[in-house]
């Protein structure tokens, strides 16, 4: 897998919560699982809301991720970096979860996989 990985993934429905595992392994099938407890680890992830998503707020947690419950939000063309500098405790990318309150907007992401 080329490494880092740059990707855009679509999500599709307004309000709905995204694994970023799952959206990045559909917009790429090669983006596969490492043999980690199913998740691909990562030493950072970059998401950037896709500057043509006009008014459309991004919203950005885990597994709990709601339109008020988030660890950041993003608008079109912001963007933010999550990443680890030591070995013990790496991203996984199945733990990330992003949304949007507007259908059809695109999210950017660069990953460097561990």
């Amino acid at each position: 897998m080329v490494n880092p990985r740059g990707l855009s993934v679509t999500l599709t429905n307004a309000n709905t919560s995204y694994s970023l595992l799952t959206l990045l392994q559909t917009a790429d099938a090669g983006f596969t699982d490492l043999p980690n407890e199913g998740s691909a680890r990562c030493q950072i992830v970059t998401l950037q809301a896709d500057l043509n998503a006009g008014g459309a707020r991004f919203y950005i947690g885990n597994s709990g991720l709601t339109g008020a419950i988030m660890g950041s939000e993003l608008v079109a063309g912001q963007a933010i970096s999550i990443g680890f500098y030591s070995g013990l405790n790496p991203i996984l990318l199945s733990s990330i979860y992003v949304r949007s309150d507007t259908a059809g907007v695109r999210m950017n992401v660069w990953v460097v996989i561990l």
